[in-house]
């Protein structure tokens, strides 16, 4: 127990004299003097005027968030191994704290935290880097979030039409990644109540789905659930029937002449369509345009392939309907 305290004790003075010995804003000179961190410790510091506190920290990849949890305003930067900015942050996180959240790969990184302006007073570093988990098209899985925690899933996709959303009674955010960590798409309240849905194309590949609270005391269960559907191809003049599920997504693939195109569908529930071209990028969307809460798009084509997309309004519209493409 003895040690236990000592080395505390060390690691708390050492942040002091590290920290008072690096004032200015030289990478070289911060990162050589930089104190190493574990992801899932917490580092308690006394902020100088005008200093700079550097630390390293080693990242096996995926999601790394730093913050500090303090009574002054602070700042924070994350940087490459060689020096590079990666991200800076005044006031995200709650109060006058600085938050950093950033994809990563595997390597080492600095991050550098000041007080802006002449702010002085204890703070305290925290630093994650939750484990990646693995999801699979089609599954649900359940997860609890803690306050301030982050929790990250990777997904492989066919490519086509991919659907994310969470089910819970908390505020959820979201957002989704290429596999080098560049961002492609955030949602806050897009599906039911305060839960968060992403629905868009991808081309087939790895890609980073990340879930969080709206703020950083926001703590609860909640349900990821992912579907991509399969590709159904379709004629113009063939009718094509379907039943929606709740929160489901259907997907269609036509080859269309050039001309003015009609599509739309006939059901007693309310429908949404859009129209893609073959590499995803909208086109055209419509809610009520056909008869009674029915979808209906009309678009002149020149030759290719084209997909439709059809489901409920607000996901949660649910029933038979049937498909009708008319070419002219």
């Amino acid at each position: 127990m003895k040690k236990i305290v000592i080395a505390m004790i060390f690691i708390m003075l050492s942040a002091v004299l590290f920290a008072q010995n690096n004032t200015g804003n030289d990478f070289a000179t911060g990162s050589n003097r930089a104190l190493n961190v574990t992801p899932g410790t917490v580092i308690n510091a006394t902020m100088q005027e005008n200093t700079s506190y550097w630390y390293r920290i080693t990242s096996p990849g995926g999601i790394l968030t730093a913050f500090t949890d303090s009574n002054i305003d602070t700042m924070m930067w994350l940087y490459s191994a060689n020096g590079n900015e990666l991200a800076h942050d005044d006031d995200s996180g709650m109060s006058l704290n600085a938050r950093i959240s950033r994809i990563v790969p595997a390597g080492t990184y600095f991050i550098r935290v000041s007080g802006y302006g002449s702010t002085s007073g204890p703070f305290s570093l925290h630093v994650t880097n939750p484990p990646i988990t693995d999801i699979t098209p089609g599954t649900a899985r359940n997860a609890n979030l803690q306050a301030n925690a982050e929790h990250l899933y990777r997904i492989t996709v066919p490519g086509g039409l991919l659907t994310v959303y969470t089910d819970s009674n908390i505020d959820t955010v979201m957002w989704i990644y290429n596999a080098d960590g560049d961002e492609l798409e955030y949602n806050d309240d897009g599906g039911t109540d305060l839960n968060a849905l992403i629905s868009r194309f991808f081309s087939p590949g790895a890609y980073f789905i990340r879930v969080r609270g709206f703020s950083e005391n926001v703590s609860g269960p909640y349900s990821l659930h992912t579907s991509s559907p399969p590709v159904t191809d379709i004629t113009p003049g063939v009718v094509r029937n379907a039943t929606l599920q709740e929160n489901a997504d259907h997907l269609y693939r036509a080859v269309l002449p050039q001309g003015r195109v009609t599509i739309w569908t006939d059901s007693n529930i309310d429908t949404v369509m859009w129209l893609f071209d073959a590499d995803g990028n909208e086109l055209a969307y419509d809610d009520d345009g056909g008869t009674d809460n029915n979808a209906r798009i009309s678009y002149y084509c020149t030759p290719g392939t084209y997909f439709i997309r059809v489901k409920g309004f607000g996901g949660y519209a649910t029933g038979p309907y049937s498909l009708h493409i008319q070419a002219q």
